[in-house]
């Protein structure tokens, strides 16, 4: 009968698995042992994670990872670099360049085949099998938990309507009354550009978050403003784009169209809203006037006379 004990401290590894976010090789550093080991007893004790610390230890080894690779290559993906994009290209050429129609033609139907076998279907989506785990995991074959999903777009700032957008909207009506006060209003049917906040008719207010405005207005006569525009055009993520085209195109229009209709405008730049934006709206309620607010300072843009 072997009764040799492990040398691996199996109190500690538990102890380092379940009540930390340690990666499983800042683990391994911790108790001097290898990888394997350290998978090997995760699996013979049977430890489960919490979800809140497993996505902690994903995201702590992906932000390590693309560390490292920028230490090492100056981008935080091997596909970024030039002779990995080359290669690619190179591989594609010798995988098609010198295949025939009929050639090319069998290996998709060959693709397809292996889909079909696999997953029942050529698209790669096993929809029964999607709509049973969705049922299993969250208890509802749709797995649509809207409240979940409009916080998780709040915090992530991609949602339509900001928490400052829906605080002071509620200020507004609080002070003018809900028939005073209308919301993302549109300068016309064929129109893209829309107001947050229409005031009696009389009062445009827009209010610019910094990520989606890019931090401060656009000044077309600011070289540095333009290499900043093509540089998030160039980006190649749709949200770029998103910013770009707001921060150099549609907040300006929106300003020249309040100037050359001589109609009273606020627009602000925020990190975040001020604790008196009811005093402030009163104080500059007349011309038009560009507020920005950030680390608690205000800075104050009159473009046209009250």
């Amino acid at each position: 009968m072997n009764n040799k004990r492990p040398k691996t401290d199996l109190n500690k590894l538990k102890d380092l698995y379940l009540n930390t976010n340690l990666t499983i090789k800042e683990i391994c550093k911790e108790l001097d042992v290898t990888f394997s080991t350290v998978k090997k007893w995760i699996k013979r004790l049977d430890l489960h994670r919490s979800e809140e610390l497993q996505k902690q230890s994903f995201k702590k080894k992906y932000i390590t990872r693309e560390q490292n690779l920028l230490n090492k290559y100056g981008v935080t993906n091997v596909s970024k670099l030039p002779q990995v994009q080359e290669k690619q290209k190179q591989q594609s050429l010798k995988m098609w360049k010198n295949r025939t129609s009929q050639e090319k033609e069998d290996l998709f139907n060959k693709v397809n085949n292996t889909k079909i076998k696999l997953y029942g279907s050529t698209k790669y989506n096993n929809i029964e099998k999607c709509l049973q785990t969705k049922l299993n995991r969250y208890g509802s074959s749709s797995y649509n938990n809207m409240e979940k999903n409009i916080q998780t777009r709040i915090k992530n700032r991609t949602s339509g309507k900001s928490k400052e957008e829906q605080e002071l909207e509620q200020e507004l009506i609080n002070k003018y009354g809900k028939e005073n006060v209308q919301k993302q209003v549109r300068l016309s049917n064929r129109s893209a550009l829309k107001f947050d906040f229409v005031i009696n008719n009389t009062l445009y207010i827009e209010l610019n978050g910094e990520f989606w405005h890019n931090y401060r207005p656009f000044n077309p006569n600011n070289p540095q403003h333009l290499q900043e525009y093509y540089s998030l055009k160039e980006k190649g993520n749709g949200i770029y784009k998103a910013v770009a085209k707001h921060w150099r195109y549609n907040d300006p229009r929106k300003l020249k169209f309040c100037m050359d209709n001589n109609i009273n405008y606020i627009v602000l730049y925020f990190d975040k809203l001020p604790n008196n934006i009811m005093d402030l709206l009163e104080e500059y309620k007349e011309g038009q006037i560009i507020l920005t607010y950030k680390n608690n300072k205000l800075t104050v843009q009159r473009l046209s006379k009250a």
